[in-house]
Protein backbone atom coordinates (compact mmCIF):
# COMPACT_ATOMS: atom_id res chain seq x y z
CA UNK A 1 0.00 0.00 0.00
CA UNK A 2 1.43 3.11 -0.99
CA UNK A 3 2.00 5.76 1.77
CA UNK A 4 -0.65 8.73 2.13
CA UNK A 5 1.77 11.83 1.77
CA UNK A 6 0.86 14.81 4.05
CA UNK A 7 1.16 18.15 2.03
CA UNK A 8 -0.11 20.50 4.92
CA UNK A 9 2.11 23.64 5.46
CA UNK A 10 0.72 24.23 8.79
CA UNK A 11 3.19 26.49 10.89
CA UNK A 12 4.40 25.33 14.31
CA UNK A 13 3.89 28.34 16.75
CA UNK A 14 3.01 30.44 13.71
CA UNK A 15 6.44 31.04 12.67
CA UNK A 16 7.29 30.42 8.77
CA UNK A 17 9.58 27.89 9.40
CA UNK A 18 13.28 26.72 10.66
CA UNK A 19 16.28 26.51 9.18
CA UNK A 20 18.40 25.53 11.66
CA UNK A 21 15.68 22.41 12.48
CA UNK A 22 15.51 21.91 8.73
CA UNK A 23 19.53 21.86 8.41
CA UNK A 24 19.56 19.35 11.76
CA UNK A 25 16.93 17.46 9.95
CA UNK A 26 19.46 16.97 6.75
CA UNK A 27 22.49 16.37 8.07
CA UNK A 28 20.38 13.36 10.62
CA UNK A 29 18.95 12.03 6.83
CA UNK A 30 22.33 12.18 5.28
CA UNK A 31 24.45 10.76 8.01
CA UNK A 32 22.06 7.27 7.68
CA UNK A 33 22.52 7.30 4.05
CA UNK A 34 19.11 8.28 3.43
CA UNK A 35 17.41 9.81 0.57
CA UNK A 36 14.88 12.54 0.52
CA UNK A 37 12.34 10.67 -0.87
CA UNK A 38 12.88 7.15 1.33
CA UNK A 39 12.80 9.64 4.29
CA UNK A 40 9.58 11.04 3.25
CA UNK A 41 7.72 8.33 2.53
CA UNK A 42 8.93 6.52 6.10
CA UNK A 43 7.14 9.59 7.47
CA UNK A 44 4.11 9.99 5.71
CA UNK A 45 4.69 13.17 3.87
CA UNK A 46 5.24 14.58 0.44
CA UNK A 47 8.63 14.96 -0.60
CA UNK A 48 8.13 18.26 -2.02
CA UNK A 49 7.08 19.18 1.83
CA UNK A 50 10.24 17.13 3.26
CA UNK A 51 12.23 20.26 0.84
CA UNK A 52 10.37 22.45 1.92
CA UNK A 53 11.19 21.63 5.99
CA UNK A 54 14.98 21.05 5.10
CA UNK A 55 15.29 24.61 3.54
CA UNK A 56 13.32 26.39 6.34
CA UNK A 57 10.77 27.11 4.29
CA UNK A 58 7.82 25.80 6.24
CA UNK A 59 8.00 24.08 9.88
CA UNK A 60 6.66 20.21 10.39
CA UNK A 61 3.16 19.63 12.90
CA UNK A 62 4.16 17.86 16.27
CA UNK A 63 2.67 14.43 14.30
CA UNK A 64 5.35 15.37 11.58
CA UNK A 65 8.43 15.84 13.50
CA UNK A 66 7.84 12.74 15.60
CA UNK A 67 7.49 10.63 12.59
CA UNK A 68 11.10 12.31 11.13
CA UNK A 69 12.75 11.86 14.95
CA UNK A 70 11.72 8.11 15.01
CA UNK A 71 12.34 7.10 11.61
CA UNK A 72 15.65 8.93 11.95
CA UNK A 73 15.98 7.47 15.42
CA UNK A 74 16.85 10.22 17.66
CA UNK A 75 14.29 12.37 20.24
CA UNK A 76 12.41 14.99 19.18
CA UNK A 77 14.34 17.29 21.54
CA UNK A 78 17.14 16.62 19.28
CA UNK A 79 16.34 18.01 16.45
CA UNK A 80 15.01 21.02 17.68
CA UNK A 81 17.76 21.70 20.41
CA UNK A 82 20.01 20.09 18.21
CA UNK A 83 23.15 18.36 19.18
CA UNK A 84 26.46 18.47 17.30
CA UNK A 85 26.99 14.30 18.68
CA UNK A 86 23.94 13.53 17.08
CA UNK A 87 23.67 14.49 13.84
CA UNK A 88 23.15 18.19 15.10
CA UNK A 89 24.11 21.31 12.53
CA UNK A 90 27.70 22.80 13.41
CA UNK A 91 28.94 26.14 12.37
CA UNK A 92 30.32 26.06 9.01
CA UNK A 93 34.42 26.65 8.48
CA UNK A 94 35.87 28.36 6.32
CA UNK A 95 37.60 25.51 4.08
CA UNK A 96 35.90 21.86 4.22
CA UNK A 97 38.04 19.11 2.63
CA UNK A 98 36.11 16.08 1.40
CA UNK A 99 38.31 13.09 1.21
CA UNK A 100 38.02 10.13 -1.39
CA UNK A 101 37.83 7.91 1.01
CA UNK A 102 35.78 9.77 2.76
CA UNK A 103 32.70 10.94 1.01
CA UNK A 104 29.12 9.93 2.20
CA UNK A 105 27.35 7.48 0.17
CA UNK A 106 23.46 7.76 -0.97
CA UNK A 107 21.81 4.52 -1.76
CA UNK A 108 18.39 3.72 -3.16
CA UNK A 109 16.62 0.65 -3.60
CA UNK A 110 17.72 0.58 -7.62
CA UNK A 111 20.42 2.19 -9.38
CA UNK A 112 23.65 3.51 -8.84
CA UNK A 113 24.96 4.51 -5.31
CA UNK A 114 25.96 8.33 -5.13
CA UNK A 115 28.88 9.56 -3.49
CA UNK A 116 28.43 13.10 -2.05
CA UNK A 117 31.86 15.67 -2.72
CA UNK A 118 29.96 17.97 -1.04
CA UNK A 119 30.90 18.42 2.44
CA UNK A 120 26.98 18.44 3.25
CA UNK A 121 24.03 19.33 2.43
CA UNK A 122 23.36 22.79 3.79
CA UNK A 123 24.82 24.84 1.06
CA UNK A 124 23.38 26.20 -2.21
CA UNK A 125 24.41 23.25 -4.32
CA UNK A 126 25.57 19.92 -3.73
CA UNK A 127 28.16 17.77 -6.22
CA UNK A 128 27.59 13.90 -6.56
CA UNK A 129 30.16 11.45 -7.55
CA UNK A 130 28.59 8.80 -9.51
CA UNK A 131 30.28 5.41 -10.72
CA UNK A 132 27.93 3.09 -13.35
CA UNK A 133 28.50 -0.28 -13.99
CA UNK A 134 27.38 -1.17 -17.84
CA UNK A 135 23.77 -1.25 -17.59
CA UNK A 136 22.77 0.21 -14.99
CA UNK A 137 20.26 3.20 -14.63
CA UNK A 138 19.04 5.72 -12.21
CA UNK A 139 15.36 6.15 -11.09
CA UNK A 140 13.30 8.79 -12.56
CA UNK A 141 13.46 11.42 -10.67
CA UNK A 142 12.23 15.10 -10.72
CA UNK A 143 13.08 18.08 -8.48
CA UNK A 144 13.41 21.91 -8.15
CA UNK A 145 16.25 23.57 -9.20
CA UNK A 146 18.67 23.20 -11.60
CA UNK A 147 20.94 20.36 -12.07
CA UNK A 148 23.97 19.67 -15.00
CA UNK A 149 26.00 16.43 -15.53
CA UNK A 150 29.73 16.01 -16.87
CA UNK A 151 30.51 12.63 -17.89
CA UNK A 152 34.70 12.00 -16.40
CA UNK A 153 34.73 8.23 -18.49
CA UNK A 154 32.86 6.29 -20.68
CA UNK A 155 29.88 7.14 -22.27
CA UNK A 156 26.04 8.05 -20.50
CA UNK A 157 22.61 8.39 -21.97
CA UNK A 158 20.60 11.53 -20.30
CA UNK A 159 16.33 11.10 -20.77
CA UNK A 160 14.50 14.20 -20.14
CA UNK A 161 11.14 13.66 -20.62
CA UNK A 162 10.78 12.69 -24.35
CA UNK A 163 14.29 13.45 -25.03
CA UNK A 164 17.29 11.38 -25.01
CA UNK A 165 20.49 12.96 -25.23
CA UNK A 166 23.83 10.74 -25.82
CA UNK A 167 27.20 12.23 -23.58
CA UNK A 168 30.81 11.13 -23.93
CA UNK A 169 33.88 11.36 -21.38
CA UNK A 170 34.33 15.29 -21.21
CA UNK A 171 30.57 16.25 -22.12
CA UNK A 172 28.09 17.96 -20.40
CA UNK A 173 24.49 18.91 -20.27
CA UNK A 174 22.58 21.39 -18.07
CA UNK A 175 19.04 20.66 -17.86
CA UNK A 176 15.63 21.41 -16.33
CA UNK A 177 15.29 18.77 -13.62
CA UNK A 178 11.68 19.46 -12.87
CA UNK A 179 11.37 17.20 -16.43
CA UNK A 180 11.19 13.86 -15.19
CA UNK A 181 14.82 12.54 -15.87
CA UNK A 182 17.15 9.60 -15.74
CA UNK A 183 20.75 8.58 -16.29
CA UNK A 184 21.79 5.24 -18.16
CA UNK A 185 24.91 3.61 -18.89
CA UNK A 186 24.21 2.06 -22.38
CA UNK A 187 27.93 1.07 -22.87
CA UNK A 188 30.09 -1.72 -22.49
CA UNK A 189 32.19 -0.67 -20.25
CA UNK A 190 31.88 1.63 -16.62
CA UNK A 191 30.85 5.52 -16.79
CA UNK A 192 31.38 8.07 -14.06
CA UNK A 193 30.08 11.15 -14.02
CA UNK A 194 29.35 13.83 -11.86
CA UNK A 195 26.20 15.78 -11.04
CA UNK A 196 25.49 19.26 -9.52
CA UNK A 197 22.50 20.13 -8.33
CA UNK A 198 21.56 23.72 -6.48
CA UNK A 199 19.30 23.96 -4.39
CA UNK A 200 20.46 20.27 -2.96
CA UNK A 201 17.64 18.07 -3.38
CA UNK A 202 18.62 14.50 -1.80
Amino acid sequence: MKPKFKTSTRRRNGATGDKALGQRIRALRLDRGLIAGDLAARAAVSPSFLSQVERGVTSPSLKVLQALASELEVSVATLLEGDSSNGGAPRRQTAEVVRADRRKVMRRASGPDYQLLSPDLRGQIEFIWVESPPGQQSMVSSHEGEEQVVVLSGTLRVEIGDEEIQLEAGDAVRFDPSQPHRTINGGSGPTVYVSAITPPSF
